[in-house]
Protein backbone atom coordinates (compact mmCIF):
# COMPACT_ATOMS: atom_id res chain seq x y z
CA UNK A 1 0.00 0.00 0.00
CA UNK A 2 2.72 2.73 0.88
CA UNK A 3 4.32 1.31 -2.29
CA UNK A 4 1.55 2.41 -4.42
CA UNK A 5 1.54 5.93 -2.84
CA UNK A 6 5.12 6.06 -3.11
CA UNK A 7 4.77 5.21 -6.62
CA UNK A 8 2.23 7.99 -7.43
CA UNK A 9 3.96 10.52 -5.47
CA UNK A 10 7.10 11.10 -7.38
CA UNK A 11 5.46 10.25 -11.05
CA UNK A 12 4.26 13.42 -11.33
CA UNK A 13 4.70 16.27 -9.09
CA UNK A 14 5.96 19.84 -9.23
CA UNK A 15 6.61 19.88 -5.64
CA UNK A 16 7.12 17.18 -3.32
CA UNK A 17 6.16 16.45 0.96
CA UNK A 18 5.53 14.27 3.81
CA UNK A 19 3.16 15.00 6.42
CA UNK A 20 2.02 13.09 9.59
CA UNK A 21 -1.17 14.25 11.24
CA UNK A 22 -2.69 12.36 13.98
CA UNK A 23 -6.16 12.82 15.81
CA UNK A 24 -8.78 11.92 18.94
CA UNK A 25 -12.15 11.53 17.66
CA UNK A 26 -14.85 11.77 20.45
CA UNK A 27 -18.73 10.80 20.28
CA UNK A 28 -21.38 11.18 22.68
CA UNK A 29 -24.73 9.67 22.27
CA UNK A 30 -27.79 11.91 23.54
CA UNK A 31 -30.40 9.72 22.30
CA UNK A 32 -30.79 7.36 19.19
CA UNK A 33 -30.52 10.02 16.43
CA UNK A 34 -28.57 12.97 18.29
CA UNK A 35 -25.03 12.81 19.43
CA UNK A 36 -21.77 15.22 19.64
CA UNK A 37 -18.93 14.67 17.88
CA UNK A 38 -15.50 16.55 17.71
CA UNK A 39 -12.12 16.15 17.62
CA UNK A 40 -8.16 17.70 18.74
CA UNK A 41 -5.71 16.82 16.11
CA UNK A 42 -1.91 18.26 15.26
CA UNK A 43 -0.64 18.63 11.76
CA UNK A 44 3.55 18.35 10.90
CA UNK A 45 4.75 18.10 14.04
CA UNK A 46 6.68 15.25 13.46
CA UNK A 47 6.91 15.64 10.09
CA UNK A 48 8.19 19.17 9.24
CA UNK A 49 10.10 21.62 10.86
CA UNK A 50 8.80 24.80 8.97
CA UNK A 51 4.96 24.77 10.21
CA UNK A 52 2.76 23.16 12.42
CA UNK A 53 -0.95 23.02 12.77
CA UNK A 54 -3.17 22.65 15.93
CA UNK A 55 -6.98 22.35 15.58
CA UNK A 56 -10.08 21.73 17.04
CA UNK A 57 -13.38 20.89 15.97
CA UNK A 58 -16.61 20.08 18.32
CA UNK A 59 -19.90 19.45 16.50
CA UNK A 60 -23.36 18.00 16.49
CA UNK A 61 -24.68 14.81 14.52
CA UNK A 62 -28.53 13.63 13.77
CA UNK A 63 -29.25 10.57 12.12
CA UNK A 64 -32.50 11.42 10.15
CA UNK A 65 -32.89 7.80 8.59
CA UNK A 66 -30.26 5.08 8.74
CA UNK A 67 -29.01 5.71 5.88
CA UNK A 68 -28.98 9.47 5.74
CA UNK A 69 -27.75 11.93 8.55
CA UNK A 70 -26.99 15.52 9.01
CA UNK A 71 -24.28 17.43 11.11
CA UNK A 72 -22.52 20.91 11.89
CA UNK A 73 -19.36 21.77 13.07
CA UNK A 74 -17.18 24.88 13.81
CA UNK A 75 -13.46 24.26 14.25
CA UNK A 76 -10.43 26.84 15.00
CA UNK A 77 -6.93 25.68 13.51
CA UNK A 78 -3.70 27.72 14.35
CA UNK A 79 -0.45 27.23 12.57
CA UNK A 80 2.86 27.90 13.15
CA UNK A 81 5.47 28.93 10.54
CA UNK A 82 9.03 29.23 10.61
CA UNK A 83 9.38 31.36 7.51
CA UNK A 84 6.33 32.56 7.22
CA UNK A 85 3.38 34.59 9.23
CA UNK A 86 1.39 32.71 11.63
CA UNK A 87 -2.14 31.99 11.32
CA UNK A 88 -5.42 31.22 12.34
CA UNK A 89 -8.40 29.96 10.63
CA UNK A 90 -12.23 29.91 11.88
CA UNK A 91 -14.25 27.64 10.01
CA UNK A 92 -18.16 26.56 10.35
CA UNK A 93 -19.42 23.19 8.37
CA UNK A 94 -22.22 22.09 7.69
CA UNK A 95 -22.71 18.57 5.92
CA UNK A 96 -24.86 15.74 4.88
CA UNK A 97 -24.00 12.14 4.18
CA UNK A 98 -26.01 9.58 2.52
CA UNK A 99 -24.54 5.51 2.71
CA UNK A 100 -26.00 3.81 -0.41
CA UNK A 101 -25.46 1.33 -1.96
CA UNK A 102 -24.70 -1.86 0.84
CA UNK A 103 -23.28 -5.08 -0.05
CA UNK A 104 -22.51 -7.93 2.34
CA UNK A 105 -19.17 -6.97 1.69
CA UNK A 106 -19.40 -3.49 2.54
CA UNK A 107 -20.72 -0.26 1.87
CA UNK A 108 -20.44 2.98 0.08
CA UNK A 109 -21.30 6.47 1.71
CA UNK A 110 -21.32 9.89 -0.05
CA UNK A 111 -20.32 13.08 2.12
CA UNK A 112 -21.47 16.86 1.43
CA UNK A 113 -20.10 19.42 2.75
CA UNK A 114 -20.37 23.15 2.59
CA UNK A 115 -17.16 25.42 4.73
CA UNK A 116 -16.80 28.83 5.51
CA UNK A 117 -13.71 29.70 6.45
CA UNK A 118 -12.00 33.06 7.43
CA UNK A 119 -8.71 33.37 8.32
CA UNK A 120 -6.21 36.04 10.38
CA UNK A 121 -2.65 36.30 9.76
CA UNK A 122 -0.09 37.63 11.97
CA UNK A 123 1.51 40.91 11.36
CA UNK A 124 5.21 41.16 10.66
CA UNK A 125 7.33 43.81 12.41
CA UNK A 126 6.87 45.96 15.39
CA UNK A 127 2.75 45.85 14.86
CA UNK A 128 2.65 41.85 15.74
CA UNK A 129 -1.15 41.63 15.94
CA UNK A 130 -3.55 39.25 14.04
CA UNK A 131 -5.15 40.83 11.49
CA UNK A 132 -8.27 39.30 9.46
CA UNK A 133 -7.27 39.04 5.90
CA UNK A 134 -9.43 36.84 3.71
CA UNK A 135 -12.53 34.98 3.50
CA UNK A 136 -13.24 31.39 1.85
CA UNK A 137 -15.82 29.20 0.82
CA UNK A 138 -15.47 25.73 -0.90
CA UNK A 139 -17.92 22.88 -1.50
CA UNK A 140 -16.46 19.29 -0.48
CA UNK A 141 -17.24 16.33 -1.68
CA UNK A 142 -16.25 12.71 -0.78
CA UNK A 143 -17.19 9.42 -2.17
CA UNK A 144 -15.87 6.26 0.15
CA UNK A 145 -16.33 2.26 0.39
CA UNK A 146 -15.83 0.77 4.06
CA UNK A 147 -15.78 -2.77 4.20
CA UNK A 148 -17.48 -4.85 7.03
CA UNK A 149 -15.33 -6.22 9.74
CA UNK A 150 -13.43 -9.18 9.34
CA UNK A 151 -11.26 -11.44 11.67
CA UNK A 152 -7.63 -12.68 10.80
CA UNK A 153 -7.34 -14.40 13.88
CA UNK A 154 -9.40 -15.40 16.74
CA UNK A 155 -7.56 -12.99 18.83
CA UNK A 156 -7.03 -10.15 15.70
CA UNK A 157 -10.51 -9.45 14.86
CA UNK A 158 -12.96 -6.45 13.84
CA UNK A 159 -11.03 -4.89 11.16
CA UNK A 160 -12.02 -2.91 8.15
CA UNK A 161 -10.64 -1.40 5.31
CA UNK A 162 -11.74 2.15 3.00
CA UNK A 163 -11.07 3.42 0.17
CA UNK A 164 -11.74 7.06 -0.17
CA UNK A 165 -11.41 10.06 -2.51
CA UNK A 166 -12.78 13.40 -2.05
CA UNK A 167 -12.67 17.08 -3.85
CA UNK A 168 -12.41 20.37 -2.89
CA UNK A 169 -14.37 22.97 -5.02
CA UNK A 170 -13.66 26.75 -3.96
CA UNK A 171 -15.89 29.81 -4.84
CA UNK A 172 -15.65 33.35 -4.05
CA UNK A 173 -12.45 35.13 -2.67
CA UNK A 174 -9.36 32.84 -3.16
CA UNK A 175 -7.44 32.71 0.77
CA UNK A 176 -3.71 32.17 0.45
CA UNK A 177 -2.73 29.39 1.76
CA UNK A 178 0.87 27.15 1.56
CA UNK A 179 -1.54 23.89 1.67
CA UNK A 180 -5.16 24.74 -1.01
CA UNK A 181 -6.37 21.59 -0.89
CA UNK A 182 -7.78 20.25 -4.19
CA UNK A 183 -8.16 16.59 -3.78
CA UNK A 184 -7.29 13.71 -1.85
CA UNK A 185 -6.97 9.86 -2.46
CA UNK A 186 -6.63 7.95 1.18
CA UNK A 187 -6.54 3.94 1.77
CA UNK A 188 -6.89 2.89 4.96
CA UNK A 189 -7.33 -0.13 7.34
CA UNK A 190 -8.89 0.23 10.81
CA UNK A 191 -9.39 -2.13 13.70
CA UNK A 192 -12.81 -1.72 16.55
CA UNK A 193 -11.47 -2.34 20.08
CA UNK A 194 -13.39 -2.81 23.25
CA UNK A 195 -15.31 -0.30 25.15
CA UNK A 196 -15.51 2.13 22.35
CA UNK A 197 -12.81 2.12 21.45
CA UNK A 198 -10.96 2.37 17.77
CA UNK A 199 -8.35 3.59 15.78
CA UNK A 200 -7.91 3.96 11.93
CA UNK A 201 -4.63 4.64 9.89
CA UNK A 202 -4.99 6.69 6.38
CA UNK A 203 -2.13 6.30 3.79
CA UNK A 204 -2.93 9.71 2.29
CA UNK A 205 -2.33 11.04 -1.44
CA UNK A 206 -3.21 14.74 -1.73
CA UNK A 207 -2.97 17.74 -4.29
CA UNK A 208 -2.50 21.09 -3.05
CA UNK A 209 -1.76 24.36 -4.45
CA UNK A 210 0.71 26.98 -2.75
CA UNK A 211 -0.87 30.19 -3.01
CA UNK A 212 0.58 32.10 -0.27
CA UNK A 213 4.40 31.78 -1.60
CA UNK A 214 3.10 31.64 -5.67
CA UNK A 215 0.86 29.42 -7.44
CA UNK A 216 2.01 26.04 -7.67
CA UNK A 217 1.26 23.02 -6.67
CA UNK A 218 2.39 20.28 -4.22
CA UNK A 219 2.09 16.69 -4.26
CA UNK A 220 1.87 15.54 -0.32
CA UNK A 221 1.51 12.01 1.00
CA UNK A 222 0.49 12.08 4.60
CA UNK A 223 0.31 9.71 6.84
CA UNK A 224 -2.66 9.82 9.39
CA UNK A 225 -3.09 7.88 13.04
CA UNK A 226 -7.12 8.55 13.88
CA UNK A 227 -8.50 7.63 17.66
CA UNK A 228 -11.88 6.89 18.14
CA UNK A 229 -13.74 6.70 21.49
CA UNK A 230 -17.47 6.37 20.95
CA UNK A 231 -19.83 6.84 24.58
CA UNK A 232 -23.16 4.99 23.11
CA UNK A 233 -25.07 4.70 25.89
CA UNK A 234 -27.99 6.98 25.28
CA UNK A 235 -30.56 7.66 28.02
Amino acid sequence: MLCFFLTVFNASSQEETFHTWSDFNYQRQFTTKFSFRGDLGIRGVISSSDWSILYIRPGVHYQIIPEISVAAAVSGFNTWNKNLPNSFEFRYAPEAVAVWPSFDAGSFSHRARYEGRFFWYQASGEDSNAQPTSQNNRFRYQLSFKSDYFNVTERLNNFFVQVSTEFFLPFGEDAAEIYFNQNRFILAFGQLLNKGWSYKLDFMWQRSKNTLEGDFNTNELVVRLRIYLKNLNSN
